[in-house]
């Protein structure tokens, strides 16, 4: 049958076969010249990745889009079915190539990154307008929230493209948390009905630390999100022996902000604040993120908060904290015994996060968010004069089987 073959110099074999009425949903093409030169035209394969041809003339341009257009049908992939079902993230399966670095010019590492929006080009010259970052973030964590098909993955990875135009450098401090905490959560439901819900602990940590965005000029992993921007200016984490395999969960890429080196996700020499990594995009250290993230696992709430106000921010993330803590602090007054008082397992990871030294530092801090009883009951102990008993709840890596989000009018139902 007809086929579309698509070759990258210096190879002689085809990098990619497209059989006919197969995968092809739609062959576009501009009616401007590119630079006064070029015409282009483009194949959209779904997630296969869309491709970019260009001709020297309108009139052999226009041949090949009309002949392709005849021998390839648009198909509706969401009625055909896969003929395997498996999870890219196994241990023994790779990362599906359309979320590789398909151009060979090593972009980012390493190279098992599985950057989920860079499905198409901008061939349009100039970056497009994209608007307010944080309007952008809310959009695409409610559109990855909703994603359970095939078509949606590709419209979602072209929403979440548009993260690759903004500056994120040009974002204010005030404004940088719900921006990051919007983008951290939408990529990490966007993972999971991309690469499918892992299976075991060592699928848990391959998600986490390969599953990638590429925000403004860095590619960053969830675990770089959160490590490299959100938690900067926060503790480093203390893991338990008890933790397993989220210990590992730290494997980000070691960056440089010498223009003159690697900068960024691309191997360019570069200039300015905006291809910085580190403090110019990342944000102000506030102890409430460590109970405003959602890492997806059972362990969270089973709804991902959306921080929709950069500027009732503040007011927001005092919500998230006091319906975290309310359901997962208890204390309790023992007969003639210090009050015990059990924290999330994030509290005894990034203890030094805690306004005063030890797990008994968050005690004060935490009475504000707990109710009343609970408050008087903490209170009472940290006056006695014995030292109250901190333990910690056990980390549950397993991933919830189903996460919805919920916008701060509906927190409280």
């Amino acid at each position: 049958g007809q086929k579309l073959e698509v070759f990258q110099p210096p190879v002689s074999k085809a990098r990619l076969d497209i059989r006919r009425a197969n995968r092809v949903q739609a062959i576009t093409c501009d009616h401007d010249s590119f630079l006064r030169v070029l015409f282009l035209f483009e194949v959209d394969c779904g997630m296969l990745g869309s491709f970019v041809f260009c001709c020297r003339d309108k009139e052999k341009r226009d041949a090949w889009v009309a002949a392709l257009r005849v021998l390839i049908q648009p198909e509706d992939l969401g009625e055909r079915k896969s003929r395997r079902s498996v999870n890219p993230l196994g241990v023994r399966l790779p990362v599906p190539p359309v979320y590789r670095d398909r151009s060979r010019s090593g972009r980012w590492r390493p190279v098992k990154r599985a950057v989920l929006n860079d499905r198409r080009p901008n061939i349009e010259g100039a970056p497009p307008i994209v608007g307010d970052p944080c309007a952008v973030s809310v959009r695409l964590l409610e559109e990855a929230a909703k994603c359970d098909s095939k078509q949606g993955l590709a419209g979602l990875s072209d929403l979440a493209g548009s993260l690759k135009y903004i500056n994120i450098a040009a974002i204010p401090a005030s404004r940088r948390l719900c921006f990051w905490l919007n983008t951290f959560h939408a990529l990490l439901l966007h993972a999971v009905a991309a690469l499918g819900r892992p299976n075991s602990p060592a699928s848990t940590v391959k998600l986490y630390s390969r599953a990638s965005y590429l925000v403004g000029p860095h590619v960053l992993s969830l675990a770089e999100i959160e490590h490299h921007v959100i938690r900067l200016n926060l503790s480093r984490p203390k893991f338990p022996r008890k933790a397993g395999t989220a210990r590992f969960l730290l494997s980000v890429w070691k960056r440089t902000n010498n223009p003159a080196a690697k900068v960024g996700s691309l191997y360019l020499q570069r200039e300015g604040p905006s291809c910085d990594f580190g403090s110019h995009i990342a944000c102000p250290a506030d102890r409430r993120v460590n109970f405003a993230l959602n890492w997806g696992n059972v362990s969270c709430l089973d709804w991902v908060p959306v921080f929709d106000n950069p500027d009732k921010m503040d007011e927001q993330l005092d919500a998230i904290c006091k319906i975290v803590l309310a359901s997962k602090v208890k204390a309790e007054q023992r007969q003639h015994k210090n009050i015990v008082v059990t924290l999330p397992y994030v509290c005894g990871w990034y203890v030094a996060d805690a306004p005063e030294l030890g797990g008994v530092g968050w005690l004060p801090w935490m009475a504000q968010y707990l109710s009343t009883v609970q408050a008087t009951v903490i209170k009472q102990g940290l006056m006695a004069d014995g030292v109250p008993v901190v333990k910690y709840l056990p980390y549950k890596g397993a991933l919830q089987h189903q996460l919805t989000v919920r916008r701060p009018s509906a927190w409280s139902s």
